[in-house]
């Protein structure tokens, strides 16, 4: 029983372990933390970057391409996304 209950607290820390390290792989959150630590290590400075750039992620999702302008100008099928 005893080996029953720690082997389950040990996959559970490892797969939360692994959840925290991939999501501090993210490029971008990367980037904020390493600007932060250059700019003297302010943790809102990097929190508030890192939802900036997950604002602007969001907005470019919503951006039509150039290629929608330009293609009905060409005659070319509209793509979309």
């Amino acid at each position: 029983m005893k080996k029953t209950i720690i082997a389950v607290m040990v996959i559970g820390l490892v797969s939360v372990g692994g959840y925290l390290g991939i999501m501090a792989m993210r490029p971008g959150a990367r980037v904020c933390r390493q600007i932060a630590s250059l700019c003297g290590g302010a943790k809102e400075a990097a929190n508030t970057c890192v939802s900036n750039m997950e604002e602007i992620a969001e907005r470019q999702l919503h951006l039509p391409k150039a290629d929608d302008y330009v293609a009905p100008l060409l005659g070319a099928p509209v793509t979309g996304r």
